[in-house]
């Protein structure tokens, strides 16, 4: 299982797919989309249903097999798609995707799925964080993370991925908005912006993922405490 799923104790008895969103490349929005987005409805043997994102991409070729060879904890399964053998893998891996998420967050477009849409939610210091990354910075998907994913962003940024879905603001966007826009501390992260999910069915909107910078060289508050 994945490290982000915590419910490991308890039994799955039915997973459904409620939206896939296709994450358009920028460059090139009317060809093959960079990967897709799942919303999908966990169900447990006991307790409320739990709700998740997956971001899955195809690769077929080298590109596959470099995949396999150095990245086999992001292939999930090994498919035949029309015709054509290839990997489904984590579409973090793929920096492609990940810069048209960038891009989302940063121009306040949306992405339109089949009951829902990603919207971009930039902040006040997301044109400034932009502006260190430049137009393709690397991605490197981190593996420290636990409960959701994060990828490194020109070294500058990190953008995570919220696994779970839940309403509302997270705390990871409210907290550094209100430490920097307001109580104007120095030291904290500047955030650069979010993407919320937001559901046709009038459900309130969810943040799915949100762009910090990234500090260097300082130890986390676990750390500190602990």
């Amino acid at each position: 299982g994945r490290r982000w799923f915590g419910q490991k104790a308890r039994s799955i008895t039915r997973v459904t797919i409620e939206d896939v969103v296709r994450v358009a490349d920028p460059e090139a929005p009317e060809g093959p989309p960079t990967g897709c987005l799942l919303v999908v409805q966990v169900e447990l043997e006991y307790g409320n249903p739990e709700r998740y994102t997956l971001c899955l991409s195809f690769a077929s070729g080298p590109v596959g097999q470099e995949l396999c060879k150095w990245h086999p904890e992001a292939v999930l399964a090994d498919v035949n798609a029309g015709g054509t053998e290839g990997v489904v893998y984590e579409a973090v891996h793929d920096p492609r995707f990940v810069q048209a998420l960038l891009s989302l967050l940063a121009s306040r477009r949306s992405l339109v799925g089949e009951s829902g849409r990603l919207v971009g939610v930039p902040a006040s210091w997301t044109r400034e964080v932009a502006g260190h990354l430049g137009p393709t910075p690397e991605t490197t998907p981190l593996t420290a993370e636990q409960s959701n994913t994060s990828v490194m962003v020109g070294g500058a940024a990190i953008l995570k991925l919220i696994r779970r879905l839940e309403e509302g603001i997270h705390p990871g966007v409210e907290v550094p908005r209100f430490l920097t826009e307001r109580a104007r501390f120095p030291f904290a992260p500047r955030p650069g912006g979010s993407i919320e999910y937001r559901s046709t069915h009038g459900a309130p909107a969810a943040t799915l993922a949100l762009l910090e910078e990234f500090v260097s060289h300082e130890s986390d508050g676990h750390d500190t405490v602990v």
